[in-house]
């Protein structure tokens, strides 16, 4: 599948991402539930190639989440889950069908890159609050 592609199966299949979305989540950020769709819509934008006009939506919207997040004194790395859990789903999406082993690697690779980003955001965090202290 080109990049082309999957952005217009995103587009197509976005109210169903982000329906699957929150049901894997306990309690999603209402800002990421309202702007779900222009989320995915700014991720297949990039994919078309127009990553000027999608990275400022992307920005804005990773912006709003993270505010929300710290407003209510969340941490970080609950926000980084969420990110976490919708990309499991894109990637789902994408590799409907597929049974190859480069798949299924991609499948398993996911998740244990983004525990490692979590975990190192997490150190960061604390190794900044330390110093600060």
């Amino acid at each position: 599948m080109t990049e082309r592609q999957l952005a217009s199966v995103l587009r197509d299949r976005a109210r169903d991402i982000a329906l699957r979305w929150h049901r894997d989540l306990p309690s999603p950020s209402p800002t990421l539930v309202e702007r779900m769709p222009e989320l995915i819509d700014a991720i297949a934008a990039w994919m078309d190639g127009d990553r000027e006009a999608a990275l400022d939506r992307l920005h804005a919207v990773a912006r709003d989440h993270a505010i929300e997040h710290h407003r209510a004194g969340h941490e970080l790395t609950e926000a980084l889950n969420e990110y976490e859990v919708l990309r499991g789903m894109l990637l789902e999406v994408a590799l409907e069908g597929e049974q190859t082993e480069r798949a299924s690697s991609l499948r398993s690779l996911a998740p244990a890159l983004d525990r490692t980003i979590a975990e190192a955001v997490a150190r960061y965090e604390a190794e900044h609050h330390h110093v600060r202290e």
